[in-house]
């Protein structure tokens, strides 16, 4: 008697089928989490050189013994220009960031320093006003704060529940950003 073994040489539409509803079902809840992810990454991102770029700010005018201002032009917009500052690349130019573009690609919701949406460092490092500037990817927010004695926060605001906001701190000292709570 002789059995017949028989091969197998691939896999059945129904097996191929399985596998791709359940490659379809993954990347439906993975794709949205994944894109969540690069949005926070890129606030973070744009908050945290926001912070070292007011810090740069002061220190220029604690080094130079004199006013250095950042200016916010707030959506559609979405820049800031230290006009009294050079470009690091292009010396010619004054220092400005485009948070809109890559790789921040957020919105400038507002900047309030007492009304006005810029704030200047007198020459011992304070702000003319104490005052905040909010930047926002999607439904991610981030305020990043100017105290009225020069220091920096970056306070992330998240909806926690109805009872109101869950925020976590970050201070920046020396152009080193500090996480707290």
């Amino acid at each position: 008697m002789h059995s017949r073994i028989h091969k197998r040489d691939g896999f059945s539409f129904t097996e191929i089928a399985i596998v791709i509803l359940i490659l379809g079902i993954l990347s439906a809840v993975a794709v949205p989490r994944f894109q969540e992810s690069l949005s926070r990454a890129s606030l973070d991102a744009a908050c945290k050189r926001l912070a070292a770029d007011l810090e740069f700010a002061r220190s220029n005018a604690i080094a130079k013994s004199a006013t250095t201002t950042v200016e916010f032009r707030i959506a559609p917009i979405n820049v800031y220009e230290m006009p009294d500052v050079a470009d690091r690349s292009n010396p010619s130019q004054s220092y400005l960031i485009e948070l809109h573009q890559q790789p921040y690609r957020c919105q400038i919701a507002s900047a309030n320093f007492d009304g006005k949406p810029n704030v200047s460092f007198n020459g011992f490092g304070n702000p003319d006003f104490a005052g905040s500037i909010e930047l926002f990817i999607g439904k991610f927010t981030r305020v990043v704060s100017v105290s009225q004695n020069g220091i920096i926060q970056i306070h992330d605001v998240r909806l926690r529940n109805a009872n109101g906001l869950k925020a976590s701190t970050f201070e920046v000292h020396d152009g080193e950003v500090q996480t707290g709570i």
